[in-house]
């Protein structure tokens, strides 16, 4: 029995041993002498990294989270193709009113956005802000969006009172 056991292991050994050699056929690009280097250059950038977020806590963490995800989400094209939209957002959602849509550019709506955000109440901005959070890491979330705002009626407000439930 105990011949049967070590020969299996023999057999295990060998198909591991056989199947490394082909994985390492197959990434001669990489150099494996390199790979400790980044590892550990990438775990102290990750431990600098934690340090200085450690240190800071945020008063307002929903605002913060919304100014640096609204400029990425206005430039969805597919989104916000007009400052018209982008305004609409503004107004229905957050209560920002915009004067002049037509003679700003995209980009002084969406800064102005951001600056007024931080006038904003961070405790009415859970909702939006988880919602938000579920849309923009996620493709076919940004899909069923843009799918439902191409459709006649779409509210934002709406929408994301349903995302809640």
């Amino acid at each position: 029995m105990k011949n049967k056991n070590e020969d299996l292991k023999i057999k295990y050994a060998i198909d591991f041993i056989e199947e490394l050699s082909w994985i390492m056929d197959s990434k001669k690009n990489i150099d494996l002498k390199d790979i400790p280097n980044i590892l550990r250059s990438r775990l102290n950038y990750n431990k600098n990294i934690n340090r200085v977020t450690e240190k800071y806590s945020s008063s307002n963490p929903n605002i913060h989270f919304l100014i640096g995800v609204f400029p990425r989400l206005f430039q969805d094209e597919l989104l916000f193709p007009k400052n018209d939209d982008i305004a609409s957002f503004a107004i229905e959602v957050l209560g920002i009113n915009i004067t002049r849509i037509d003679k700003r550019s995209k980009y002084e709506l969406i800064g102005m956005i951001v600056c007024e955000v931080t006038n904003l109440n961070d405790k009415k901005l859970d909702d939006l802000v988880l919602t938000l959070i579920e849309i923009v890491d996620d493709k076919e979330m940004m899909k069923k969006v843009r799918f439902e705002k191409s459709g006649v009626g779409f509210s934002w407000n709406d929408f994301i009172r349903k995302m809640k439930f």
